[in-house]
């Protein structure tokens, strides 16, 4: 009963997100595999198209990918999707990636993300997409690829958008920012973005003590200040390097403007 539910939220997914599923096709966007189905891609390029099949194996959760009839990933984990992209259509390779974790219902769970490729008939993992993340915010605390969204990225124009979960200093938590890796040759490696939007859903902190907040990350300008225990919203991320970020932030009348990692306080409990 469990895989039948699994199978059918899966479908349902895919066929909301993109539509009738074509297993031929040869545009950029990612085609989610559908468990129990067989696709055809030349993923090597060389003219002869490889049959791809994902599939439930034996009990629980069980799932192999296999290519060609040949076994060459399997996974016990409930949630775990593959999908199939050309990043490059000049090059002479296809993109196979694979996202597991332990639950993608906790956008806060640590997800999987590894990119791999077929050539001369072998399946190879080239890269760990999570590792390159990391290098990018390596001076935040906490840092994992998040969890349904980053299953279901989005690709264009060779980037691949990716949730990332932050662990913001002074009580603010941990927050959501959706940057991209970029492909060059091959690899991917990390873009040059810098500004982020954070939706908070209502969520509200409590300043603590007089806090300066300047127009832009960086500035000398003020554009008003915190007050002690003066509620105010978070709305953005900027990132300089690896070793400053700025928060973006609004208070109860609108004003917006931002201040830097460390530099102020909050009452660690948010309010709604």
């Amino acid at each position: 009963m469990k895989k039948k539910l699994l199978i059918l939220c899966s479908v349902m997914f895919c066929l909301i997100l993109f539509g009738k599923t074509d297993v031929s096709a040869k545009s950029a966007k990612p085609k989610w595999l559908q468990t129990g189905k067989t696709y055809t891609y030349d993923l090597d390029k060389d003219g002869a198209k490889e049959k791809l099949l994902y599939n439930f194996t034996g009990s629980g959760y069980n799932k192999q990918l296999t290519i060609n009839g040949k076994k060459v990933f399997s996974t016990k984990s409930q949630y775990a999707e593959i999908a199939v992209a050309d990043m490059d259509q000049s090059d002479k390779q296809m993109e196979i990636f694979i996202a597991s974790g332990k639950g993608l219902e906790d956008i806060f769970s640590s997800v999987n993300l590894n990119y791999y490729t077929f050539k001369n008939g072998k399946f190879a993992k080239v890269q760990d997409i999570k590792s390159v993340i990391k290098q990018k915010y390596s001076s935040v605390k906490y840092i994992s690829v998040a969890g349904e969204e980053t299953a279901y990225f989005p690709v264009k124009n060779g980037k691949l958008s990716v949730g990332v979960n932050l662990n913001l200093k002074n009580g603010l938590g941990i927050k959501s920012i959706y940057d991209t890796v970029v492909f060059k040759k091959g690899k991917f490696v990390t873009s040059t973005n810098k500004s982020f939007s954070i939706e908070e859903y209502g969520t509200k902190y409590k300043c603590k003590g007089t806090n300066k907040v300047y127009k832009s990350p960086g500035s000398k300008k003020v554009a008003f200040k915190l007050k002690n225990k003066e509620k105010f919203s978070v709305i953005g991320f900027y990132w300089k390097n690896k070793n400053t970020y700025y928060i973006k932030v609004k208070n109860s009348k609108g004003k917006k403007g931002y201040v830097k990692n460390g530099t102020f306080k909050t009452y660690a409990k948010a309010y709604f």
